[in-house]
């Protein structure tokens, strides 16, 4: 593969990795499990997420137990952060003093959630952005540096999101669950760690699309700059080359080689150049002889050349 074929590889990438890392982001954000935290006093397992909250709960009937032959009923159900029932809900248990208050405060739209959402939309914007200008590089060489810049602003507001949710998940407040006899620990969940993988994919984009920027600018730099490698300083001869790499570059003949390197030695032999035909005459003289009386008589009119 020429130097051509592994820019174009890499750009494809950067452009393929940075999509992958947005897909990646958006779905980690629908999913519950930011945070999880195990009740045993409850049999039951809380998720909390960015928009909404699940709880998975167990329960073993009776008449399972009696006869020896029981299995596990798994439920679950999940709430919108937004909904008002739920916010009712949670206002009057921490009006009555409810031991299960300082949980259902957990599901609340908190600020660490914000600064998700808030960083989410920012690296969509500036990921979208990157994809365009990578997309047009090839044209214009300063787009391959905008790339570049734009997908790593991206990876960056990804990477914010990442760093204020875990620095938060570690405040007391946020990690300690009180139950009605122990006190429980919430740990990072399993929608945490797909976003920390969009990230890195973003981060992939980046390196990417650094490597195809720098793939550029020595392409555009040997064509279009001064001979700077071994191999094209031995064919540059007297420098004709370095004044004009197109030719060379885009394969032109040897004739039109020549006739640029003339042109650019300015050399003042000039091809002698045949003289130019006279211009027919307007009008021609015809003589006419007559027989006259006396002879022969000579007369002379004028007569256009078309008459010729």
């Amino acid at each position: 593969m020429n130097e051509n074929g592994r820019r174009r590889c890499c750009l494809l990438s950067g452009i393929g990795l940075t999509l992958f890392g947005c897909v990646i982001c958006a779905l980690s954000i629908a999913l519950p499990g930011w945070q999880v935290v195990e009740l045993l006093e409850f049999n039951s397992v809380h998720e909390h997420g960015i928009f909404y909250d699940c709880v998975r709960s167990e329960t073993t009937p009776l008449e399972k137990v009696r006869g020896k032959d029981f299995t596990f009923r798994t439920s679950k159900r999940c709430t919108y952060k937004f909904d008002s029932s739920a916010s009712r809900t949670i206002r009057i248990a921490v009006e009555e003093g409810d031991v299960a208050a300082t949980e259902m405060l957990l599901h609340r739209f908190l600020p660490q959630h914000k600064a998700v959402i808030f960083f989410f939309i920012f690296t969509v914007i500036f990921a979208m952005m990157s994809m365009v200008v990578g997309a047009c590089s090839p044209c214009f060489v300063p787009n391959g540096v905008l790339h570049v810049v734009s997908v790593m602003t991206a990876m960056g507001c990804s990477l914010l999101a990442d760093f204020i949710f875990f620095m938060a998940s570690k405040k007391p407040d946020n990690k300690d669950v009180q139950g009605i006899v122990n006190t429980y620990q919430q740990h990072l969940g399993y929608a945490f760690f797909v976003h920390v993988f969009g990230t890195l994919a973003l981060f992939a984009a980046t390196l990417s699309s650094t490597v195809s920027a720098y793939l550029l600018i020595r392409r555009e730099w040997r064509v279009y700059g001064c001979c700077d490698s071994k191999d094209s300083q031995k064919g540059c001869g007297s420098g004709s080359y370095c004044h004009y790499p197109s030719l060379t570059y885009y394969g032109a003949n040897d004739l039109e080689s020549r006739m640029m390197e003339a042109t650019n030695l300015n050399s003042n032999v000039r091809m002698p150049m045949p003289a130019p035909p006279p211009p027919p005459p307007l009008f021609a003289t015809r003589i006419e002889h007559r027989r006259g009386m006396n002879g022969y008589e000579h007369n002379e009119r004028l007569f256009q050349e078309e008459d010729v």
